[in-house]
């Protein structure tokens, strides 16, 4: 089957805020994808945020293309998908930007969704990598963007969930779209029907699709005033002289393909033996209790499926607390570790202890190692490594007291005393 000639929104339904697609989540692919656009493609793009939009659309649509046809060999259909963007991004701003990007965020997307096959040395990358490069935008700035894009490395972000790029909800579309496209996509709506593992969908969704035809046809019927059993019309009593044959065929047509396409889901309905009743889904005194019904259950549904959704929300953001908290409860820990060695360590320093540091103090500082040197990142942990070793205290306490030196110089005066005439001796122009 044909994918690109079943209306989008068959079967993907477009996002319409980048937050849909989880930009603002740290460590994921979307919001690597996220910063590429914002600091390097589109700096300076007006409108930005609704041209990624289009990326990010154009770009998980591609994805479900070319997982529906996983086993149909896609890597021959990617001219295709850049077609089919393309006819969607016509009349747009920015359309070969917007194309060229979005193919390169779907190689990225399906490697990080499954590296084996989709990977950087898989058919579907490859042929992805000659479509957008040797073609209508060679040496072009959209061609500049798609080879950027596709050196980024994407291994170290968290792995895609398997349900990222499932086809829209068939069920929804069957309730929400039109007999017309119920009538023309009917091999494409039955083959997703059977795909359904709850029976109970299954044959809802087929017997929702023949009920939604029969009512077309019951209308049809009316509003023409067409007998399909004697293939006649009643307007005007059949007076030749009014009859319009051209809009006559038309209808007969209109009934035909109707009366075909559900001809088409009986002959594929889904687990069709799960189905015993014998009582066809829409009759003529039937049709008010069966839409009551039919809408009382889209309501039911509608509600389970945003509860679900929250559910899984909820999960999704339970998780990540408990991420968070085991991070925090570990740097609680650590900050508790040091505030014990600052403060309780440096009070059981004796005296000549506390003349040492000031004297390994003055020394490192005459050495080079000044306030400016320590104020930088990272300096004063390794400086008070060294005094550390030099003295044999808890560099932690080196640390502290390099950060605020306190000497009381009179309370080590007999000390003090002993050291200065050997540092004027040495000639060093310091004293304690």
């Amino acid at each position: 089957m044909d994918y690109t000639q079943i209306p989008r929104a068959l079967i993907y339904k477009d996002r319409n805020d980048l937050k849909d697609f989880g930009v603002q989540i740290p460590d994921t692919m979307n919001y690597l994808l996220f910063m590429y656009l914002k600091q390097q493609a589109l700096m300076g793009v007006s409108g930005a945020r609704e041209v990624a939009l289009r990326c990010y659309n154009n770009a998980y649509y591609v994805c479900t293309l070319i997982l529906l046809e996983a086993n149909d060999f896609p890597e021959l259909r990617v001219s295709d998908y850049v077609d089919k963007i393309l006819e969607i991004e016509k009349e747009k701003k920015y359309i070969d930007e917007v194309c060229l990007a979005s193919m390169a965020m779907a190689s990225l997307l399906l490697a990080k969704y499954d590296e084996k096959r989709y990977g950087r040395d898989s058919d579907i990358w490859n042929a992805i990598c000659h479509r957008c490069t040797h073609y209508q935008w060679y040496h072009s700035s959209a061609t500049a963007i798609f080879l950027n894009m596709m050196s980024l490395e994407y291994k170290f972000s968290s792995p895609l969930s398997h349900t990222e790029f499932v086809p829209r909800d068939i069920i929804e579309v069957i309730e929400n779209f039109s007999e017309r496209h119920l009538q023309d996509y009917a091999k494409y709506i039955s083959e997703r029907l059977a795909l359904l593992k709850d029976s109970r969908k299954r044959t809802y969704g087929a017997d929702m699709a023949i009920a939604r035809i029969k009512g077309y046809q019951l209308e049809l019927c009316k509003d023409s005033e067409y007998d399909p059993k004697k293939d006649c019309f009643k307007y005007a009593d059949n007076d030749y002289s009014i009859r319009d044959f051209t809009w006559e065929d038309n209808v007969r047509s209109h009934y035909q393909q109707s009366k075909e396409t559900i001809d088409y889901y009986k002959e594929h309905y889904p687990m069709k033996e799960e189905n015993n009743s014998k009582v066809e889904t829409i009759e003529s005194a039937q049709v008010s209790g069966n839409e009551v019904l039919q809408a009382t259950i889209r309501e039911l549904e509608s509600k389970l499926k945003h509860q679900e959704k929250k559910l899984v929300e909820a999960n999704d953001i339970n998780a990540q607390q408990a991420t968070r908290i085991k991070e925090l409860d570990a740097e609680v820990n650590q900050l508790q570790n040091e505030l014990k060695d600052a403060h309780t360590i440096p009070n059981t320093l004796t005296a000549q202890q506390r003349v040492r540091m000031e004297l390994a103090r003055k020394l490192m500082d005459a050495a080079g190692i000044n306030e400016d040197v320590l104020a930088k990142w990272g300096n004063k942990d390794k400086a008070g490594t060294l005094m550390g070793i030099m003295l044999d205290i808890i560099p932690s306490t080196c640390k502290t007291y390099l950060s605020d030196p306190c000497m009381n110089y009179e309370h080590h005066k007999s000390t003090v005393d002993k050291i200065n005439p050997l540092l004027e001796a040495l000639e060093l122009d310091f004293k304690l």
